[in-house]
């Protein structure tokens, strides 16, 4: 009987945090975009990309600026995906968080040398 008793407890105490969870993630995403926050890497240098351009990148391939749109509207992992396309972008994370703020992180390669072809192309490696 006391078995019982304590599944009981520990079954209504997991559906209650399952309930709560639910509310609060429904909530949250509903919310619109207050500002969209770009950090490039840290302590590095780019003569190529800048928060702005990340910013303009972000807006065309939402069809709109970020700012004010519904943040379920959001489709992070295209965000991402677009930000990786960029030659001059390494790897990109797009994420929100419950302020209404979403972070975009990016990791720049770096160029080391560019390479002058006798066609006249040329290409970084980095």
């Amino acid at each position: 009987m006391k078995a019982k008793i304590h599944i009981g407890i520990y079954a209504g105490l997991l559906i209650l945090i399952w309930v709560i969870t639910g509310l609060a993630s429904a909530g949250s995403r509903s919310k619109t975009v207050k500002e969209v926050r770009v950090v490039l890497d840290e302590g590095k240098e780019s003569f190529f990309l800048d928060t702005e351009s990340v910013k303009k990148i972000l807006a065309t391939k939402n069809g709109k600026a970020l700012e004010g749109s519904q943040i379920r509207d959001v489709k992070f992992a295209e965000l991402e995906y677009e930000l990786d396309q960029n030659p001059w972008i390494g790897n990109a994370e797009v994420f929100w968080q419950h302020d209404s703020v979403i972070t975009a992180n990016i990791l720049l390669r770096k160029p080391i040398a560019r390479v002058l072809a006798v066609n006249g192309i040329s290409f970084y490696l980095d």
